[in-house]
């Protein structure tokens, strides 16, 4: 049951949507448990694409065509979201959409397989990341839900300021 007493499926993104609007000027979203965005403030929309509800952050991170960069801080953010990817992994039952998604990711992209592969990419529930292309560095922290175990909000604070 949410606060108003309503009940909630542990699909829908409700407590996790509430958190993020609230944050306002915070850039702030949340992603279920395939790493898929189900809710974006504007601020986190106006960081990267890669917010933007409906857009997976692994997909995006592997996948899409990114100016290219200081590897060294690529390579500690594509750890970071396969540690991310594995963690869920771990917490959630296997299911198809998790194949399919590692599969694909795998046959697609070298760096994502190398990484799979080494399995050394644990989750970190704070730290470090760049957005490439806008040559920013972020802080991110992940909140966990109470009774939510769908849906995970990152925080994102500048570290450069």
């Amino acid at each position: 049951m949410d606060i108003a007493g309503e009940e909630r499926l542990p699909h829908d993104p409700g407590q996790a949507q509430t958190l993020v609007t609230r944050l306002g000027e915070i850039p702030a979203f949340a992603l279920d448990r395939h790493l898929t965005v189900v809710a974006a403030n504007r601020s986190a929309r106006a960081v990267s694409a890669a917010f933007e509800p409906g857009a997976n952050l692994a997909r995006f991170a592997f996948l899409e065509p990114g100016p290219v960069g200081d590897s060294d801080r690529e390579d500690a953010t594509l750890a970071t979201v396969v540690g991310l990817l594995r963690d869920s992994v771990d917490q959630h039952e296997g299911d198809d959409r998790f194949r399919n998604l590692v599969g694909e990711l795998a046959a697609r992209s070298e760096p994502f397989a190398r990484l799979w592969a080494a399995d050394s990419g644990r989750a970190r529930h704070s730290g470090t990341v760049w957005c490439v292309g806008r040559g920013a560095r972020f802080e991110f922290q992940e909140l966990r839900l109470v009774d939510d175990f769908e849906h995970t909000v990152v925080v994102l604070l500048s570290a450069d300021s």
